[in-house]
């Protein structure tokens, strides 16, 4: 589907191939770009009284009170799904409790759709932004990401010689 790939398309800013930084005011932006998308696509997934407007997700997305689903067809299961990845990522990169990224069993919890190796090429291109304005910003500094970015390598590496150990 059209959807699909523009949730291809999210994930690919952050492969090898895709921006050289980012800083956490684009994040921001993204997040809310795909909250609405999944709002949009919950619209053809779900019949107006299931639709909701964002509760409990962490913000709020654009309040969603009508099915878009003409009559006589069938909804389209799991196209709101499809934003899953980028929708995890952006509200990892954009928690105040980054460094929770560590905790493997929270990882696996909260960011279920995520692989540590995605996570990694994000921390990665990570840019700090030091002000905006004249106020100083909340974000992590540059040095506290690429602690986290190497700590999830060596966990990476631990995890693969254990399975291939456990694997022997």
């Amino acid at each position: 589907t059209t959807l699909k790939a523009v949730a291809i398309m999210y994930m690919k800013l952050f492969s090898p191939d895709g921006v050289k930084g980012y800083n956490l005011l684009v994040i921001e932006r993204l997040a809310q770009d795909v909250a609405c998308l999944q709002a949009f696509a919950a619209r053809f997934t779900a019949a107006p009284e299931q639709l909701g407007s964002g509760r409990g997700t962490g913000r709020q997305a654009p309040d969603v009170t009508s099915s878009l689903l003409l009559p006589g067809t069938q909804p389209v299961l799991g196209l709101a799904q499809q934003f899953a990845e980028a929708d995890e990522l952006f509200q990892l990169l954009l928690t105040d409790k980054i460094e929770e990224v560590l905790a493997p069993d929270l990882r696996r919890s909260r960011y279920p759709n995520l692989e540590p190796s995605i996570i990694v090429l994000a921390l990665d291109k990570y840019r700090e932004l030091l002000k905006v304005g004249k106020d100083k910003t909340i974000y992590p500094t540059r040095k506290v990401v690429d602690g986290l970015a190497k700590a999830l390598r060596g966990q990476m590496v631990a995890g693969t010689a254990a399975s291939v150990l456990r694997d022997f």
